[in-house]
């Protein structure tokens, strides 16, 4: 596969279905599918933007819960031509990013 920064244009040649089916004939579970999953930039589910890349998860939880071992802030450590993937809990009542 080419290089992080063209993945985005690699991956623009086919639709979302052509990317499910060969995800499919390799063995990911639904395709890929991540259910419930929506684009909320630059508008929420608006226009025809589509983002593509590495994902980059991140995983918000509750305080109180054991600390990260990482020694640095997640955004200082992601890498270039990635998409970040956040997680939080289903019933946080504030914004996780932004």
């Amino acid at each position: 596969m080419g290089s992080r920064e063209n993945f985005g244009e690699l991956l623009q040649q086919y639709s979302t279905c052509d990317i499910s089916d060969a995800l499919t004939m390799l063995g990911s579970p639904h395709g890929g599918c991540l259910p419930d999953i929506s684009m909320w930039s630059p508008q929420r589910q608006e226009g025809h933007t589509r983002i593509a890349g590495p994902a980059y998860t991140v995983h918000f939880v509750r305080r109180g819960t054991e600390p990260s071992t990482i020694k640095e802030h997640y955004i200082d450590s992601v890498p270039a031509g990635t998409v970040i993937f956040i997680s939080a809990p289903p019933d946080a009542a504030n914004a996780v990013y932004g």
